[in-house]
C-alpha cells in the first residue's frame, strides 16, 4: 500500500479531482490549478529524463581483494550535452550489499568529463560480476525519478576468504613423535621405528606381520612401530550439497573456507606441505605443496568453492584417505556429534594418518540467537577437536590450542 502513496501519485489524483469540479462547476481558477500541477507532473516526467540523456561513463576497477577489503572504482563521466547536468546518482550493485549501501555517489553537477574514485566493501567471497553502472535522477523536482545504464561493461572481481591469525595448530597429534618442519624429514612419507610385538588389530598392514611369534602363540602377531610423522596436512573440505547450514557469511561452509585459508597460511608460512581436496560439483585436488605460490594456489580455489556436490563426506573421507602421505594429518570439517567412530576406520590407523576435527555446533548456525557453550578445544583420544558456534571468534577459538 505504501508504494502507491507517493507525492506524483497524489498530484495525479489531485489534477484528476481539479478537472473534475472544474468541468461541473466551471470555475476558471480551478482550470488554472489543474493546468498547473499538469505542468509540474510534466517537468517531473521529462527533466530526469534529459537530465540522463547525454551522460556515458568509463569504469575501471580491481580485479582481487580479500574479504572486508574495499573495492576502489575509479569512474570517468562524460556529459556530452550543452548544459550541464546536475543532481545525478550513482549506483553499483554488489553482491551482499542493499539498495541502498549499494550507491557510490551523489555526483551535483557533471559538466564536460570528470573523475570520480569511489570505494566500496566486499563482504562475501567468490567470482562476483559487477553490474553496469546505473544513474538515477530526480532533477529538479524530485517527484519522478529516472534511470539509466550509462557504463554497460561487466567486470569480474575474485574476493579471496581472509585468514585470522592462528598462533600454533597440531600438525602432529596422538601417537606421532613432534617432528618440527618438513626439513627434520628428508624423505616423504615418514619413517619408523620399531617398539613392541602385539596381536593383530584390523587395518594393519600384512607386511608387519611377526612370523615367528605369529606361529609360536598360534594368533596373528604384528610389529608395532611408531611412526615419525611428515608435516603434512590435508584439508578435506565437505561440499555436499546437503551439507551447508546457515546463511550467507553465518554458514558452516564459510566457516570452514575461512579457516581452511588460515591454516594453510600458517602451514606454509612454517615451510609445513598442504593438500587441499573437496569432492563438490567439479572436484578440487590441490597437490601437496607449500610456498607463498601454493598457498595463493589453495586461496584461489578457496574463493571459487560451493557445496554443490553429491558424494558424502563419509565417502569422501575412503576417498581422501588413499590419496595423502603416510603420517600426514587430516583436517575433517563436520558438524557436531556424539561419535568419533566415523573418523577412525581402519584405514586411517593403517597408513598412522590423524584427524583434527573442526567440529561445527549444527543448531548454533541453524539458531545464531541461541548461546551453546562448549569448550573451544578438546582432546577426544588422539583425535584434537575444535568446537565451532555460529558467531565465535575464529582466532580466539584456536588459540585455545596451546
Amino acid at each position: 500500500m505504501k508504494k502507491y502513496l507517493t507525492l506524483r501519485n497524489s498530484l495525479i489524483g489531485l489534477s484528476i479531482l481539479l478537472f473534475l469540479i472544474a468541468w461541473n462547476r466551471g470555475i476558471t481558477l480551478l482550470y488554472g490549478m489543474f493546468a498547473l500541477v499538469v505542468a509540474v507532473l510534466i517537468v517531473s516526467f521529462i527533466a530526469p529524463r534529459l537530465t540522463l540523456s547525454k551522460l556515458s561513463a568509463k569504469r575501471v576497477c580491481g580485479t582481487a581483494l580479500s574479504e572486508g577489503d574495499l573495492l576502489t572504482i575509479e569512474v570517468t563521466l562524460h556529459n556530452s550535452g550543452w548544459f550541464t547536468r546536475y543532481l545525478v546518482e550513482l549506483i553499483q550493485p554488489m553482491p551482499g550489499l542493499s539498495e541502498h549501501d549499494s550507491i557510490m555517489a551523489l555526483v551535483p553537477s557533471i559538466k564536460g568529463r570528470q573523475q570520480l574514485t569511489q570505494k566500496i566493501p566486499c563482504e562475501l567471497r567468490g567470482l562476483h560480476y559487477l553490474p553496469p553502472l546505473l544513474a538515477r535522477s530526480g532533477f529538479p523536482l524530485g517527484i519522478n525519478e529516472a534511470t539509466k545504464f550509462i557504463c554497460n561493461t561487466k567486470d569480474e572481481v575474485l574476493v579471496y576468504p581472509s585468514p585470522f591469525f592462528i598462533h600454533d595448530f597440531p600438525y602432529v597429534s596422538g601417537a606421532h613423535i613432534p617432528v618440527a618442519g618438513v626439513q627434520a624429514i628428508s624423505r616423504r612419507g615418514g619413517s619408523q621405528e620399531f617398539i613392541e610385538v602385539r596381536e593383530y588389530q584390523p587395518g594393519d598392514s600384512p607386511r608387519h606381520i611377526h612370523w615367528p611369534q605369529t606361529a609360536r602363540q598360534n594368533t596373528l602377531m604384528v610389529r608395532e612401530h611408531e611412526f615419525l610423522a611428515a608435516t603434512e596436512v590435508t584439508l578435506l573440505l565437505n561440499l555436499h550439497h546437503e551439507s551447508e547450514i546457515g546463511e550467507g557469511k553465518e554458514s558452516t561452509l564459510e566457516y570452514a573456507v575461512k579457516i581452511a585459508a588460515s591454516i594453510a597460511n600458517h602451514a606454509c608460512a612454517a615451510g609445513h606441505r598442504v593438500r587441499l581436496i573437496g569432492y563438490g560439483e567439479n572436484e578440487v585436488n590441490i597437490t601437496s605443496g607449500t610456498g607463498a605460490a601454493h598457498y595463493e594456489a589453495i586461496l584461489t580455489t578457496l574463493a571459487l568453492v560451493r557445496a554443490d556436490g553429491n558424494k558424502s563426506y563419509a565417502d569422501a573421507i575412503q576417498h581422501a584417505i588413499a590419496k595423502v602421505a603416510h603420517g600426514s594429518v587430516m583436517v575433517i570439517f563436520d558438524s557436531l556429534s556424539d561419535s568419533t567412530q566415523q573418523f577412525e576406520p581402519p584405514e586411517f590407523y593403517a597408513r598412522h594418518i590423524k584427524p583434527v576435527w573442526i567440529r561445527f555446533d549444527k543448531k548454533s548456525f541453524l539458531n545464531p540467537v541461541q548461546i551453546n557453550r562448549i569448550n573451544a578445544f578438546e582432546q577426544m583420544g588422539d583425535i584434537p577437536v575444535y568446537n565451532i558456534r555460529c558467531g565465535d571468534d575464529l582466532a580466539t577459538v584456536f588459540g585455545a590450542y596451546k
